[in-house]
């Protein structure tokens, strides 16, 4: 699974920031674009027929910093 960074937009103007856990970007869209009911996933709530648009990209690890790399037990 990858962390998929994702925003979407709802009708009334909101939009909701989330990092969910799926195979693919494609399958994050797909989810909420294609498919029909209520979005429910950790305390976050909203019908998928208020969404808008989908914008999500894979969660890109952060840098090490230079210090930690030279610490060898």
């Amino acid at each position: 699974m990858k962390e998929i960074v994702t925003n979407v937009s709802l009708s009334n103007g909101h939009v909701i920031k989330m990092v969910l856990e799926r195979e693919s970007v494609e399958a994050v869209i797909e989810e909420l674009l294609e498919s029909s009911g209520t979005f429910i996933e950790d305390g976050i709530s909203f019908s998928k027929g208020h969404v808008i648009s989908v914008e999500a990209s894979e969660k890109r690890l952060t840098r090490t910093p230079a210090d930690a790399k030279k610490y060898v037990p």
